[in-house]
């Protein structure tokens, strides 16, 4: 009896191992159509608000100026002002030159619109916006006895308690006592080589700077201590890199309404408009005069 064995074979259609179907799928998608995109998602929720930035650098520090003003409509009014020049008040029935404050806080102002005057103007910081000259409170030098004629730039000696007054058309520095009122002379007063326009006094060393309005600054030592000295000590003649002076006699300066300072030109043309800078014009108020 013949026995016979069954055979094993592979039925004819192929099979493919899972790992083979892969890459037969992977190498036919990359000539077919990739499908259209699937809609957008939504959008994710805003992130955390960063740290604040630091703040920016002033443009100007913090203070109070004093503004002595001389046109036709303002003439013998003062004008407190910020470092933005914002208007903080304005006092009236003051004088329209020089002004300084004393150690008190007192503003002190030199005048020519009427007669030659030095007005005293008593606690400006606790006098509101609008506050005028008051006689029964504040003082005023002026009269024939006082020999003021045009008072223009003034100091104040706090450490000797002076004021000194640059008085242009007496050619000469005036020197008075800072409690002095009324109709009453000078301690002293000092002849100057041209009309003086501005001055300033250096407390600590005793010198006294007169700018005088020919150009030249002049410079007295040891001016009170020498009894008020009647002669500068020396000069000074700004000159440019030729030698030629470049400080002048400026008139009619339309800008200012001034018609002499102490100026200054580049040559000895004047090519352009001349900006003169008056000392006097803008003082700054001490922190408390708010």
């Amino acid at each position: 009896m013949n026995t016979v064995k069954p055979t094993r074979y592979i039925s004819g259609t192929l099979s493919l191992s899972a790992l083979t179907l892969a890459m037969v799928m992977a190498l036919s998608g990359c000539n077919g159509d990739d499908g259209m995109d699937g809609a957008a998602g939504q959008a994710g929720s805003n992130g955390e608000a960063g740290p604040p930035g630091q703040n920016g650098t002033p443009g100007f520090s913090a203070a109070n100026f004093l503004v002595s003003n001389n046109g036709s409509s303002n003439s013998g009014t003062v004008d407190v002002v910020d470092q933005n020049a914002t208007a903080l008040k304005r006092l009236q029935g003051l004088n329209n030159e020089g002004i300084a404050l004393d150690p008190l806080g007192n503003l002190l102002q030199a005048g020519d619109s009427t007669n030659g005057s030095l007005k005293t103007f008593c606690h400006i910081a606790q006098r509101p916006d609008g506050a005028a000259f008051d006689s029964n409170v504040d003082r005023e030098i002026t009269g024939t006895a006082t020999g003021l004629v045009n008072p223009k730039g003034i100091a104040v000696s706090k450490k000797l308690g002076l004021v000194f007054i640059a008085d242009q058309n007496a050619m000469q520095v005036t020197v008075y006592g800072a409690a002095a009122a009324g109709n009453t002379e000078p301690l002293a007063t000092t002849t100057t080589e041209a009309m003086p326009w501005d001055l300033f006094y250096d407390d600590m060393n005793d010198r006294l700077y007169v700018a005088l309005t020919n150009g030249v600054l002049s410079v007295y030592d040891n001016y009170v201590s020498s009894d008020y000295a009647a002669m500068p000590t020396r000069s000074i003649t700004p000159v440019n890199a030729e030698g030629m002076q470049v400080s002048v006699i400026c008139t009619a300066l339309p800008m200012t309404g001034c018609q002499t300072s102490w100026c200054y030109q580049t040559s000895a043309v004047l090519a352009m408009p001349v900006t003169a800078v008056y000392l006097y014009l803008i003082t700054f108020l001490l922190p408390m005069a708010k």
